[in-house]
């Protein structure tokens, strides 16, 4: 549920990875089926048990990673990394999407619930915590408020050619429409 592909150079090792972040360890479904065009070709399967990044008690994401191909093989990844709340307005995390920089240290946007009173009509918005190691963690929520206004969650992040972030985000009124 809610995948993110982003593509991370490990800056110790060189090693360039595919990585989908996502939320839903798909237990409630069977493993998943080879896509490839050619029944015969097993490069797109998956390989290995379901594993996470935790978010302490707050929420699960998972990650897949595929070692420099789109094509595969994809594993998951089997360590657990924290995303340390210490007395923010946070109080569950989701939807994860990761920004890497060179050096290794990656920011985490996601949906969090916890929304400050009087910000909006539904209990999400955008947070962001901050990794020094690398997208595995542990993470550190930054700021004392949501970084956008109004309610929102599903970020998607990047960086232009000059140096500039920018965010899309679905804004959630609770999934209910507008008043016309």
């Amino acid at each position: 549920h809610n995948p993110y592909l982003v593509n991370y150079t490990d800056p110790k090792t060189g090693l360039t990875q595919w990585q989908i972040w996502h939320i839903g360890d798909g237990s409630n479904h069977t493993n998943p089926k080879n896509c490839s065009s050619s029944s015969s070709d097993s490069s797109h399967s998956y390989s290995g048990s379901r594993s996470n990044v935790n978010s302490g008690d707050t929420g699960t994401f998972y990650v897949e990673i595929s070692n420099g191909s789109l094509f595969g093989p994809w594993s998951t990844y089997n360590e657990n990394a924290q995303i340390i709340l210490n007395e923010t307005w946070v109080t569950s995390a989701s939807n994860p999407a990761p920004f890497f920089f060179p050096n290794g240290t990656t920011l985490l946007y996601f949906s969090a619930d916890g929304c400050p009173p009087n910000w909006g009509n539904a209990p999400r918005c955008i947070s962001m915590a901050r990794s020094t190691t690398g997208p595995f963690g542990p993470y550190q929520v930054l700021g004392a408020l949501p970084i956008v206004k109004p309610e929102s969650e599903d970020p998607a992040v990047w960086q232009d050619p000059r140096g500039n972030f920018h965010l899309f985000t679905n804004v959630n009124t609770g999934h209910k429409r507008c008043a016309i």
